[in-house]
Parts: structure tokens; sequence; C-alpha cells
């Protein structure tokens, strides 16, 4: 998706951003983003480690049926 955008679209969008919060606020809102994108990779790699436990611990289970 932001493959398409180019330096003119990111320009147009940041001068539309300053207007709508304003150049100080733009920080903290940055800020934000930021945060909100580490915690959301966090919760997907957390959820991501979960989810390959499981089917390890699932395969060896069969594996074990299947030498029974």
């Amino acid at each position: 998706m932001l493959k398409n955008l180019g330096t003119v679209e990111f320009v147009v969008i940041g001068v539309i951003a300053v207007l709508l919060f304003g150049s100080k606020r733009i920080t903290d809102v940055a800020k934000g983003l930021g945060k909100s994108t580490k915690e959301f990779k966090k919760a997907q790699s957390e959820y991501e480690k979960t989810v390959n436990k499981d089917v390890s611990e699932e395969e060896s289970e069969d594996k074990d049926k299947e030498v029974t």
C-alpha cells in the first residue's frame, strides 16, 4: 500500500497533519504512534511465539501417537 505513495503524497499528508494537529502537537502524536507501533509489534511477536510453541507441542504429541 505504501509503495504507491511518492514524495509529493507524503508532503501533502505532512502538511495536512500540521494543519490538523499543529506543529507542537505533531511530536506528541508521533511519539504516541511510535509507542503504539512498538506495543503492537511486541504483542505480535508474543502471539507468534505462542502459536509456534503450540504447533511444536502438537507435532510432538502427533509423533508420540505414531510411535505407539
